[in-house]
């Protein structure tokens, strides 16, 4: 792998009062692709999957949610700001991405950005297992969570416990590597996540779901590409068949052996697709 191309700069860009956070490689390509990661996650979960991005000609922008990372804290309540909150952080960074892939929450939020239009007709959309439905874990959590002091709900979600639970949920894949990556990415967030922040980003897709809301018109949906592990415990068999009737013209790989982590379980899945436009 080209160390040159794949060499990301951490940056922070502020444009009307608001921190965007982000790393950047291969910056001087003309073909421009943004990662948009999960809830409590971080840029840094998507960088196997950006350096393979960057290897294919792309300058590879890994962006920071509101709430986590270096990125502003933004009290958001509703999904569109999500979008507009998207909108506004590619604005900022400057440029006209090519492709625009998601993961999970973060999907979510591409979602919402194109339902709104915001979308350019040229820009290519990756959806990272999309959550048309609230998983059984953000339930539990958040049930679990708003019985607990304010200063006990950090040392809980961050036990050693909490986290191996996580991994255990979340990644279905029997590749042992895939694992100890997710749980790497779970004690480095520690020190500056925002647990009561991102849960109750985790509780707008109960209220504000943006995949029973507006929908994507057939052009943006022909540039859509929808990527799935069967293993999958959040994106159900019944939440695929759902985004299959939520995105008629959109294509679906559906990968077999892997669950929710698509990033660290099947990276070469999504990164397959970047330049596949119907």
């Amino acid at each position: 792998m080209n160390e040159t191309l794949t060499h990301f700069e951490q940056r922070l860009v502020t444009q009307d009062g608001i921190t965007y956070s982000f790393s950047v490689a291969n910056e001087a390509s003309d073909r421009k692709a943004v990662f948009v990661h999960g809830v409590t996650g971080a840029k840094e979960d998507m960088m196997i999957m950006g350096r393979k991005v960057a290897t294919k000609g792309y300058a590879t922008y890994l962006v920071d949610l509101p709430n986590h990372g270096k990125s502003s804290k933004i009290d958001i309540q509703t999904f569109d700001q999500m979008g507009e909150w998207l909108r506004n952080a590619i604005a900022a960074i400057g440029i006209a991405p090519d492709v625009i892939i998601g993961n999970s929450y973060g999907s979510a939020i591409c979602y919402n950005y194109a339902a709104q239009g915001f979308l350019p007709r040229h820009t290519q959309l990756i959806l990272g297992c999309p959550t048309p439905d609230i998983s059984f874990m953000t339930v539990l959590l958040g049930k679990t969570l708003i019985h607990l002091p304010r200063s006990m709900i950090r040392p809980f979600y961050n036990s050693r416990a909490m986290i191996e639970t996580r991994v255990a949920y979340l990644s279905r894949s029997r590749n042992a590597q895939s694992r100890k990556l997710l749980r790497t990415s779970e004690m480095r967030k520690i020190p500056y996540l925002d647990v009561l922040a991102a849960t109750k980003m985790g509780h707008m897709m109960r209220s504000h779901n943006p995949f029973q809301r507006a929908r994507l018109s057939e052009a943006a949906q022909r540039r859509t590409t929808v990527v799935i592990g069967d293993r999958d415990n959040v994106v159900t068999s019944r939440s695929i068949a759902k985004l299959r009737r939520i995105l008629p013209y959109a294509s679906f790989d559906i990968v077999r052996g892997v669950g929710h982590i698509l990033h660290f379980e099947a990276p070469d899945h999504i990164v397959q697709h970047v330049g596949e436009v119907q």
